[in-house]
């Protein structure tokens, strides 16, 4: 009998595109989770899984369906050659690599987050040694430090500085240099509170913070304070401060202009007198949002929505229903006595006051590669950060 050969069909291109697009807005939708007041570790975890499906598939379909990740590579948008350089970097090879680094030099400052994201999480071996090598060169230098600090790999040769003209470049490099343990003394203090850009400013705290800045506290609450208050240092406010604070916040989360950073950051502060609060900001149409958002920080529970909802102003398009006022009363009623026992709490747990580590931060990226590695072994949920859950570090 003769014996019949089995060809691999190609893939459909289509079907390549779909993953390319699902990976692209899941990747998309994974940065904002360290962000987020709605995303659980269960939920970052089921993202995680999802991820990975749909960048497993693409590496299979890589076998014969190259040319199409390659074009997403070298011609899509940054988001959409990331989500093709996912693949090449995990599958380590040589030419696919050179490939990746061609894309990547299009644009060396600032570096695209997410390029930086990609080399974090999926980089191989051969990858990583080849970049660490193109880091002694001031074009690489930066990206080389965020992907080696991130890895917590030797940092050598790496020349990199917060002295460039670009805003983002700034704010990768507080942040990296943050992760690598860099001395980054009253210079990184300075940067967060007179640099130029809120973006910058916003890495600096985070930098600060990391490294266990004292004095990140007391500037956020000289800045929240001043004349010019700053809607970055409130917001940080709400992540460094403690129950005293609410005589800070109280006040800016009735200004039109500060008063969604403000009655977020009432709720990220975790002081249980800051649910009233946040219970009266709801009465108003315009800050009702904000408060349903620090009310989740504070307590957990995600309020259900009004069913009346009123057109508004453009034509076609209807406002976000409004949080249930009623039924947060209720649900406070029932909570209240429990959680005044208690003087800090993050999303409806006991907190430590010294809640650095909360949404504001992104703890999770710190533990990225561990959840890469780990996802399949444990089912998408990694043990560390299950450790985190449970009290380790409070966060929302």
């Amino acid at each position: 009998m003769a014996r019949v050969e089995y060809k691999r069909p190609a893939p459909l291109e289509d079907v390549l595109e779909e993953h390319l697009d699902s990976l692209e807005f899941l990747l998309g939708q994974r940065r904002s989770s360290l962000r987020s007041l709605n995303y659980t570790l269960r939920a970052r975890c089921d993202l995680e899984e999802r991820i990975l499906a749909h960048h497993d598939a693409l590496v299979v379909a890589s076998l014969g369906g190259r040319a199409a990740l390659l074009r997403a590579l070298l011609e899509g948008t940054d988001e959409q050659a990331a989500s093709s350089m996912t693949v090449f970097l995990a599958l380590d090879e040589p030419d696919t690599i050179d490939a990746v680094l061609t894309r990547c030099a299009k644009e060396p400052d600032p570096p695209s987050v997410p390029f930086l994201e990609a080399f974090r999480i999926f980089a191989g071996t051969h990858a990583i040694r080849t970049l660490l090598k193109l880091g002694a060169q001031p074009e690489w230098s930066l990206f080389a430090l965020d992907v080696a600090a991130f890895r917590r790999l030797p940092i050598t040769n790496i020349g990199a500085s917060a002295r460039s003209p670009h805003a983002g470049s700034r704010a990768v490099f507080w942040r990296a240099a943050a992760r690598a343990g860099f001395d980054l003394g009253r210079e990184v203090l300075e940067a967060a509170e007179r640099d130029p850009s809120s973006e910058v400013r916003d890495a600096a705290y985070w930098a600060a913070a990391w490294r266990g800045e004292r004095e990140a506290a007391s500037l956020a609450r000289q800045r929240a304070t001043g004349p010019m208050a700053d809607c970055v240092a409130i917001g940080w406010l709400g992540a460094l401060g403690d129950a005293q604070d609410l005589g800070i916040l109280a006040p800016l989360a009735e200004d039109p202009a500060l008063n969604d950073v403000a009655l977020e950051a009432i709720g990220r502060l975790g002081a249980a007198e800051g649910a009233q609060i946040l219970l009266s900001a709801m009465q108003s149409p315009a800050r009702a949002h904000a408060a349903a958002l620090g009310f989740h920080a504070l307590t957990g529970i995600a309020l259900p929505r009004v069913k009346d909802v009123k057109p508004s102003t453009f034509e076609g398009e209807f406002e976000d229903p409004l949080p249930d006022v009623q039924r947060a009363e209720a649900v406070w009623r029932s909570q209240a006595p429990k959680a005044r026992k208690h003087p800090y709490w993050r999303c409806g747990r006991e907190a430590s006051p010294a809640h650095l580590f909360d949404r504001d931060l992104d703890l999770l990226a710190r533990h990225d590669i561990t959840v890469r590695h780990r996802a399949l072994a444990h089912g998408g949920i990694d043990l560390e950060l299950e450790g985190l859950e449970r009290g380790e570090r409070p966060r929302a």
